[in-house]
């Protein structure tokens, strides 16, 4: 009983004084933690802008092999799918790696609070808390006791082992993102010297109907997120139908777009002599011979029947 009682009694005297602390923000007061987000953060943003502006262009890509229909031969269909089938495992390999610092951070930092903690907290009681609510909102705490926070990040930052582990971590070689460029065979009209990007005279005078057809498309594949998600093999075939479908769609809307197009620069006596179609952007290497693209939309927006057509 006597034992009992004085255990008791002195428990808190026992426990130590109370303090809390929290890895987030630990990492937050933790310089080592900021310079290792620092040098990721500028890597991924590069990789993720190289990301979008080769997506931007493949969709062109894809929108331009589209409305050229039945005029698109094997070798650009195949370009086509082959470009977007690279860009988007780049993109998955980008963001594995990004996930992976994310874990590997995670582990040093945590491996090197359970080293000097014991240290910092010696003779205190001290538990793993965060403020929460108002609080948090306030920029104050709710926690209990003394704030080892600082104390623990100072302690952290002079950590040798972790500015090995971060070292180790930022000298693994961050995934490429880049298509190299290709050209594509020009699909003639009255030649091959010269081309036109299909696709820009598509964004320029039928931007309605693609954007429709995208949608469409877009709704279709959303319904099937979640068996794509899981390879259901129903749900894949579902979402192949939708994009032949919009793959047809475009292809009928293209042979309307272009044979306007040629009818009106057949009338104009300054259009370029020797031109044909072109489905692949700049960027990816557009096609072999002069780029005639400016100037045809130009004449192409002065011509006021085929600026009445309607898609």
């Amino acid at each position: 009983m006597w034992l009992t009682w004085f255990i008791a009694t002195h428990s808190s005297a026992l426990a130590g004084t109370p303090a809390f602390y929290h890895p987030d923000d630990i990492a937050a007061k933790s310089a080592q933690f900021a310079a290792a987000s620092d040098a990721v953060g500028p890597r991924y943003e590069a990789g993720d802008k190289q990301v979008e502006q080769l997506g931007k262009a493949t969709g062109r890509l894809e929108v331009g092999t589209a409305l050229l229909g039945a005029k698109a031969s094997p070798e650009l269909q195949t370009w086509t799918s082959d470009t977007r089938r690279q860009l988007t495992g780049q993109y998955m390999r980008l963001q594995k790696h990004v996930e992976l610092i994310g874990d590997d951070f995670s582990h040093v930092f945590g491996a090197a609070l359970s080293r000097v903690l014991p240290t910092v907290a010696a003779g205190k009681d001290a538990k793993e808390c965060a403020a929460s609510g108002v609080a948090a909102m306030m920029h104050r705490t709710d926690c209990s006791g003394e704030d080892l926070n600082k104390a623990l990040a100072e302690a952290i930052d002079k950590d040798t082992q972790l500015q090995k582990d971060l070292k180790d971590i930022l000298s693994v070689e961050w995934p490429t993102v880049a298509i190299p460029p290709q050209a594509q065979a020009v699909v003639a009209v009255t030649g091959s010297e010269r081309w036109v990007s299909i696709w820009a005279v598509g964004e320029k005078f039928a931007q309605a109907r693609i954007t429709e057809r995208e949608t469409t498309l877009d709704a279709a594949l959303e319904k099937l997120s979640d068996g794509l998600d899981a390879n259901d093999r129903t749900a894949l075939d579902q979402a192949e139908a939708a994009r032949k479908e919009w793959a047809t769609g475009l292809g009928t809307d293209g042979d309307a777009l272009r044979s306007a197009a040629e009818s009106a620069l057949a009338r104009q006596k300054t259009a370029p002599e020797g031109w044909g179609w072109c489905a692949n952007p700049r960027s990816l290497g557009g096609c072999p011979g002069e780029d005639v693209t400016a100037s045809v939309v130009d004449l192409l927006a002065a011509d006021k029947k085929f600026t009445k057509l309607s898609l």
